[in-house]
């Protein structure tokens, strides 16, 4: 009798300052088949023993004709001691791309469109986390996956 191996989601870190970091989780099996920064959700952690007030996220990217486009999501809230805020995950792309579009920016990128990505927080003054991600990996079961560049 065959027996499925289970699949286990492991985390990377993507960046730190201070309490606050950033890490990617990913399937061993995606990465193998789409290779190294593929990844299913990008997670904000704090790993302090005091909250820190997240500002919002900024994304800029340049569309089909090079013109520039960005992004500014605010996002009020707090981070609770050691608590954790899922920043993307496979419905991250539809939320954004609606925004986009109400934003009069018709375009969200997909496939090689390099998106920058800065989470803007206030631990006591203002502390950025940047990183880049570019969309359109899909998983096995279909789901909406991205690449992390400087994972690759």
């Amino acid at each position: 009798m065959l027996t499925k191996k289970p699949q286990v989601i492991q985390q990377q870190s993507l960046t730190r300052k201070g309490c606050a970091e950033l890490t990617a989780s990913f399937l061993d099996k995606d990465r193998y088949r789409y290779r190294q920064g593929a990844a299913l959700t990008v997670e904000l952690h704090n790993r302090g023993d005091l909250a820190f007030k997240v500002l919002g996220v900024n994304v800029a990217w340049r569309d089909n004709a090079g013109a520039p486009q960005s992004l500014q999501l605010p996002w009020a809230g707090k981070l609770a001691p050691r608590g954790t805020w899922t920043l993307l995950d496979p419905r991250s792309y539809l939320l954004l791309r609606g925004f986009a579009r109400q934003g009069d920016r018709h375009e969200f990128g997909r496939g090689k469109v390099v998106h920058d990505v800065t989470v803007r927080l206030d631990d006591g003054g203002p502390v950025f986390l940047p990183f880049q991600v570019c969309w359109g990996f899909a998983t096995p079961a279909r789901e909406f996956g991205f690449f992390l560049p400087a994972l690759a």
